[in-house]
């Protein structure tokens, strides 16, 4: 009972300005316990004591924690897991790889969740794998640690999770992807604006904006008549993000939307595209854009040089 009460307390995050005598004297107390704690037959006493070692973020505490790793409770290993993740240090990345294929998921998905904070890119190839686990957390956190490490060798594995069974799967995928801001996605996300509904049609278009594909304008413009007020908004916003010109009249149509926030975000893109500000008014932006048409020089009528 003792044990279980100085490891609950010490689960907290000990924060050494909270001590006014001595604060290294009583950080050093409370890790020789929790390393004696951990030695503990019991394995929910293992677990605390790991869980507050991670509290603690002390790098003392990361071999420790790795003798745990091999431990026969999973819960006591999903514990070392995540609190090697939590200290950060990369002395644990080889050591928790192999658990990757543990048999047990939640091991798995704290494995998936500490190689992100850990912020090795040694890892990205095991987290691309990890995307085909067959638990959906796994998949979750991998993605979400792939996104960590900001590698692009992730973005062609997430792009195959566009498809996934599971829809919070590929959600996340969508959203990922516009993180990374690559061109690779640009396309398998315009199918993604095109073919969805709902949520993924819009995250589709978000992510869009993001990468700043240019390839992506003419599609969008098409759904800036979508019978979803949401998708209209989306659309308006991504448009301006990626800013190319062909879509100024098209925006300048939208000012005339039923909807508030469609009109809104279409005014927000048109000041970003062309560096004017009209407001919401559709007569100014007409004139405006009538003027510049004026201004071009016409082809028409000229003759091509020999």
């Amino acid at each position: 009972m003792i044990a279980f009460l100085f490891v609950s307390l010490l689960s907290m995050p000990i924060k050494p300005e909270a001590y006014s005598d001595g604060p290294k004297a009583t950080g050093d107390v409370a890790l020789n316990m929790l390393l004696s704690l951990i030695k503990s037959n019991d394995p929910a006493t293992q677990a605390r004591a790991a869980e507050a070692l991670g509290s603690m973020t002390d790098p003392r505490g990361v071999d420790p924690l790795i003798t745990l790793l091999g431990h026969k409770n999973p819960i006591v290993r999903h514990k070392a897991v995540v609190a090697l993740g939590y200290i950060g240090d990369p002395r644990a990345v080889d050591a928790i790889l192999p658990l990757l294929s543990d048999k047990d998921e939640l091991v798995r998905s704290g494995v998936a969740e500490a190689l992100g904070s850990l912020n090795d890119p040694i890892a990205v190839g095991a987290l691309n794998d990890a995307l085909s686990d067959n638990a959906v957390l796994v998949k979750l956190n991998a993605i979400i640690s792939l996104v960590s490490l900001k590698d692009t060798r992730a973005v062609e594995p997430i792009i195959a999770k566009l498809y996934d069974a599971n829809e919070t799967v590929r959600e996340n995928a969508v959203i990922a992807l516009g993180k990374f801001h690559d061109k690779h996605a640009v396309d398998p996300l315009i199918t993604i604006a095109k073919e969805e509904h709902g949520a993924m049609k819009i995250l589709a278009i978000e992510a869009l904006g993001k990468i700043k594909g240019r390839c992506a304008t003419r599609p969008l413009i098409k759904m800036l008549k979508d019978r979803s007020s949401k998708v209209r908004k989306a659309t308006a916003r991504a448009l301006g993000e990626i800013g190319k010109a062909s879509a100024v009249k098209p925006l300048i149509a939208a000012l005339g939307d039923k909807t508030k926030w469609v009109r809104k975000n279409a005014a927000k893109s048109l000041k970003k595209i062309t560096g004017k500000d009209f407001g919401e008014s559709q007569s100014r932006w007409k004139k405006w854009l009538k003027s510049e048409s004026k201004k071009r020089p016409s082809s028409r009528g000229k003759k091509r040089k020999r």
